[in-house]
């Protein structure tokens, strides 16, 4: 997870035969906290660009004539949209676009399509302007005064784009300087009072958090999919999320339609964690819609918030839970990717990072403790005494890591044959679905969420995480689950393994295409957490052992959380842990619970993370030993 970011792309220059770069028409401001500098398009290339929309040269001429003069050009720009084939990009950075508008010419070429097709990055002034004002080219007319005496002055009326293109590569690097200010929409370039006054729907251009997506306008950009996905997911671009302008949206503004894209896929692949419909079942109630996971109120059908309270319990607040532990591990610089959307690759801010593990008691207190644990196994079952779960709630399918050995064919053959050991004692897929709609277990998430109230607290959407969200399509066969159930045993073989790493994911997981690929903690974007809770009763004594192990692979050294009766141990999913054998004398299964969880930030701008202000400063661990740099006092760590 530590390896260096996908470079911006490798495809070679292709085909521009269908295809006007319309690149800069719209160039954004800030990207990324510190954008790479990319060539930026003198003002004198802008005209040449603007060119390339229908009817421009008629518009700069008639805006400056009478008011019914203004109306028809408007009306010529409305009906010119309908006839334009466009690609708008929101959230990419300027570097993409050359390759990107070389890629798709290359596309166009090979389906022979005959409509030219415009690339164009998008920029937060434009947000709140519909397409057909894009084409209309409402700049200031002091600006475009300013723009055309520079391009009379340098003589360049006459370039096309491919010479005016050719002009970016005699930019002066203090030019660059002077000129470069990021390429970043964030919520506070839009909160003075003055903007508001004077843009009536700066608010509606308000993106969500993280948005990268490419919209296709007109039916030459249309018919370019599903090739141009696959062909930026080959060439190394990193993932978007792709919608199309339709009837019912061809006069809303960008940012309206980027916002309904973006909320349509995070409903459509269930980002929210809301569980999908039940194999064999017709319910297509509203209830059973999936919402944003940033929606404030839950789903009827979804895992998480409901109440805190239970039986004997009915007082329980989030202060009553007691840190334990609050460490920080395995330490590494990593990039740094902007909150409000971009290439995460191409970043080159770092920050200095660490994977957290905090364990608490009083979450769970021993009613509830013991409501999960007849949960997880069956009312009325002999914990004390019996020498494995029950069935068939339960089987020995449960596979943390590679478990098995090599062993020599019969032939003697130096390959060998690779054995698989039994899988340790896990919950069915029926069983994990029974213990999710447990009244139990929604309390314990509901508790969960009451710790982190400045998160939106999630499960996990497990099958968005897959390569093109086809279950079991990660590999093996297997389906992410969003819960795990753990009955160790003596005897079993457990390995090191980490339970989730979103930069690790395949670039066509609508989760990817939704967030990118990151290393956990990045601002704006889920932090993956696997919360665990030890069910045992106070009958699970030292010497019985199957404690967490956490292990720092930089310096081969780690940290362990022994089990206790409702103790709650969370983790960043990429920590890499294992769960230690019982002693032969335990004779009974260590049982826990574990759910798998996102964690969305209500603030963007604030780095999420798992160790808390009041619970201290947490201790730091191995390659985390020491970390006090500006990069840990930015990102909290040293609280």
């Amino acid at each position: 997870r530590r390896a260096a970011s996908t470079p911006w792309c490798h495809s070679s220059p292709g085909s521009m035969l269908a295809t006007i770069s319309l690149a800069h028409s719209v160039l954004a401001p800030r990207a990324y906290a510190r954008a790479p500098r990319g060539p930026r398009v003198p003002r004198r290339v802008h005209r040449a660009i603007r060119d390339c929309w229908p009817n421009s040269t008629t518009r700069r001429n008639s805006s400056r004539g009478s008011n019914a003069a203004a109306d028809d050009v408007t009306a010529n720009a409305v009906d010119a949209a309908a006839d334009v084939s466009a690609l708008l990009l929101v959230g990419f950075h300027p570097d993409e676009i050359q390759p990107l508008t070389e890629l798709v010419g290359s596309i166009a070429a090979e389906l022979e399509l005959a409509q030219e097709i415009g690339v164009a990055l998008v920029n937060r002034k434009s947000l709140d302007k519909t397409f057909a004002d894009l084409l209309e080219g409402d700049d200031d007319d002091d600006d475009e005064e300013e723009e055309e005496t520079t391009e009379e002055e340098h003589g360049d009326d006459d370039e096309d784009m491919s010479e005016a293109a050719d002009g970016m590569d005699d930019l002066e690097e203090q030019d660059l300087d002077e000129s470069f200010d990021g390429y970043e929409v964030r919520p506070g370039d839009w909160a003075e009072e003055s903007f508001f006054e004077t843009n009536p729907n700066a608010a509606a251009a308000l993106l969500p958090p993280a948005v990268r997506c490419v919209l296709l306008r007109g039916d030459g950009a249309k018919a370019l999919m599903p090739h141009l996905r696959w062909e930026m997911q080959s060439a190394g671009f990193d993932p978007a999320v792709f919608g199309a302008f339709t009837a019912s949206n061809a006069d809303a503004t960008i940012a309206t339609v980027a916002t309904n894209v973006v909320r349509a896929h995070e409903r459509h692949w269930r980002l929210s964690g809301d569980p999908p419909p039940v194999a064999g079942t017709d319910d297509v109630s509203a209830e059973s819609t999936p919402l944003s996971p940033y929606a404030e109120e839950a789903s009827s059908q979804a895992l998480w918030a409901t109440t805190t309270a239970w039986t004997g319990e009915e007082g329980w607040r989030a202060s009553d839970a007691v840190p334990v532990m609050n460490v920080l591990v395995d330490a590494a610089t990593v990039p740094d990717p902007s909150p409000f959307g971009g290439s995460v690759s191409s970043a080159d801010c770092f920050r200095s990072d660490a994977s957290a593990v905090v364990a608490l008691d009083g979450v769970v207190g021993e009613d509830l403790r013991s409501a999960l644990l007849d949960a997880i196994t069956e009312p009325g079952w002999d914990h004390a005494t019996s020498a494995s779960p029950p069935t068939p709630m339960w089987d020995r399918a449960t596979d943390d890591g590679i478990n098995g050995t090599e062993e020599e064919e019969e032939d003697d053959s130096p390959a060998g044959t690779f054995r698989p050991a039994p899988g340790s004692w896990g919950l069915t897929e029926e069983g994990l679905r029974q213990v999710a709609s447990d009244p139990a277990t929604q309390v314990f998430l509901s508790r969960i969420q009451a710790l982190y109230p400045e998160y939106h607290v999630r499960t996990m959407p497990a099958d968005a995480l897959e390569p093109d969200g086809i279950p079991g399509g990660m590999g093996g066969g297997s389906r992410i689950t969003t819960a795990v159930g753990n009955a160790a045993v003596y005897g079993d073989d457990f390995k090191w393994h980490i339970d989730m790493d979103p930069c690790a994911l395949s670039p066509s997981s609508p989760f990817a295409e939704r967030y990118g690929l990151y290393v956990n903690r990045s601002a704006g974007r889920p932090l993956f957490v696997s919360v665990l809770v030890y069910l045992n009763g106070p009958g699970w004594t030292p010497d019985m052992n199957a404690e967490t192990l956490v292990l720092d692979p930089g310096t081969g050294t780690g940290v362990f959380i022994r089990p206790a009766p409702g103790r709650v141990l969370l983790m960043d999913q990429d920590v890499t842990h294992r769960v230690s054998t019982p002693s032969a004398g335990a004779k009974v299964p260590r049982y826990s619970l574990v759910l798998k969880l996102c964690f969305y930030p209500k603030n963007p701008e604030e780095r999420p993370r798992l160790p808390r202000a009041e619970w201290g400063r947490p201790a730091t661990f191995g390659t985390a030993r020491g970390l006090s740099s500006p990069f840990a006092e930015r990102d909290g760590y040293s609280e």
